[in-house]
């Protein structure tokens, strides 16, 4: 009989890498929203290179319009706008009174 008996090997994995989640900076999330901003069709492309999901740069395509992506730049707000009264107009002169006088009726007999 041989010495060999079946055993399965046991093989320890360290985990040493976190997977596919990675952390990005805002100034990296910058960085590559606006890289998308170019031709039509760029947005997927800019995704497959910085191999990234598609719908991952899209929420951060809307986190930068609304300003949450600031990248150490102050986000876009808008410029607070005062209105001033509008002038009077000026006051036309009065019409002619003579103009605006009733006239009498003109009694007319029907016979």
């Amino acid at each position: 009989m041989s010495d060999h008996r079946y055993r399965p090997e046991v093989e320890i994995l360290s985990v040493t890498d976190t997977g596919r989640r990675r952390r990005w900076t805002d100034a990296q999330k910058v960085r590559i929203v606006e890289e998308s901003f170019g031709p039509r069709g760029s947005m997927s492309e800019t995704a497959r290179r910085h191999d990234i999901g598609r719908t991952l740069l899209v929420r951060w395509r809307r986190q930068y319009r609304d300003g949450e992506l600031a990248g150490g730049a102050a986000p876009l707000r808008f410029m607070p706008l005062t209105l001033a009264a509008p002038e009077a107009p000026a006051i036309p002169p009065a019409p002619d009174q003579s103009l605006c006088r009733p006239r009498p009726i003109e009694q007319r007999s029907l016979c």
